[in-house]
């Protein structure tokens, strides 16, 4: 008789065999499923990943159709588009003034306030992209007359009855005071007033002497400005000017009430946030110290105003940053 382990090594070589042979139909249900279904497992592994290629071609062509530019609606992004690259960073505002996707990234699918890239302008590491960084540009100035002819009557073109949906240019300008120390105050910017004013409080703190104001000032349908307090010499300090701007301002108790009249709330304050603007607080209410008329305007005021949102106001290159103002919505 064979001994055990004779009869246990015939088992185990006979049934290696039969997991290796292929099994007839006639016998495949005699047959443990696993050992079966073992040599036709290569055809059912390669028809998912058939399948699964076959998936991946078909959705490149789709992502591909939901990539499309917002100027020319090719499928690119924005800043492959042709006519994005050939244009000044004004004009890329310009060409996105309605667009409504993030300024940061330029992304169509969120707003810049909800952008949660870490990158910014490396221009300026504000909340913009750099292709859409506006530098200031510096003001020319000319060399003033030694001999000006004083001015005896001009016109005040602010009231002080103003618009809610408007605002109005305010920077904030440091001004020498008696000492050569610059004070940092908040004010306007009109051409519409043929003088700069300066007001009681803001000249006290300056410590510099005035003189008497000779001659007429008219407000608004002719009435005349009362209590005019005299004029005093100043001189502006901004960081986009080589030279300091230097006229006679005329003190008044009072230019205007705070500006804004109510804290501005909106969405798109964002946008115009993420550049370095005359005053950053522009959508909080605050003390007017100066106006500057139409004497310094043209010294200010270094180019033409930019678009960022159809229903916003503008922005207006200055030698004190951007001032934000006209109508909005």
């Amino acid at each position: 008789f064979p001994k055990f382990t004779d009869l246990r090594d015939f088992v185990q070589k006979r049934l290696h065999v039969l997991q290796m042979t292929p099994v007839s139909p006639s016998v495949k249900s005699e047959t443990p499923k696993s050992p079966v279904k073992f040599p036709k497992s290569p055809n059912k592994i390669s028809k998912p990943v058939t399948q699964s290629a076959l998936m991946a071609r078909s959705s490149e062509p789709q992502a591909a159709a939901k990539l499309r530019c917002y100027l020319c609606r090719d499928a690119h992004a924005i800043l492959k588009c042709p006519q994005f690259q050939k244009s000044t960073p004004a004009q890329r505002l310009e060409l996105l003034r309605r667009f409504d996707g993030c300024r940061n990234c330029l992304a169509t699918t969120h707003r810049t306030k909800d952008c949660t890239s870490s990158g910014s302008c490396r221009e300026c590491h504000k909340r913009h992209h750099t292709e859409l960084h506006l530098p200031v540009a510096p003001a020319a100035h000319s060399p003033q007359a030694e001999d000006p002819q004083p001015n005896n009557s001009g016109f005040a073109g602010t009231s002080t009855h103003l618009n809610a949906g408007v605002l109005l240019s305010t920077v904030v300008a440091r001004i020498q005071d008696a000492n050569g120390k610059p004070l940092e105050f908040r004010g306007i910017l009109d051409a519409g007033s043929h003088f700069s004013f300066l007001t009681e409080d803001c000249a006290r703190r300056l410590r510099k002497s005035s003189r008497p104001f000779q001659g007429a000032i008219a407000g608004v349908n002719h009435s005349p400005l009362q209590q005019v307090k005299g004029q005093i010499n100043i001189t502006f300090h901004a960081p986009g000017s080589a030279t300091p701007l230097e006229t006679d301002a005329i003190i008044v108790p009072s230019i205007t009430p705070p500006l804004p009249q109510s804290t501005l709330v909106s969405g798109m304050w964002e946008d115009y946030l993420s550049y370095s603007l005359s005053d950053p607080n522009f959508t909080k209410p605050g003390p007017i110290a100066f106006l500057i008329g139409a004497d310094l305007y043209a010294d200010v005021v270094t180019g033409a105003p930019i678009t960022l949102h159809e229903e916003g106001p503008r922005l207006m290159p200055t030698v004190f940053g951007y001032a934000v103002m006209g109508r909005y919505t």
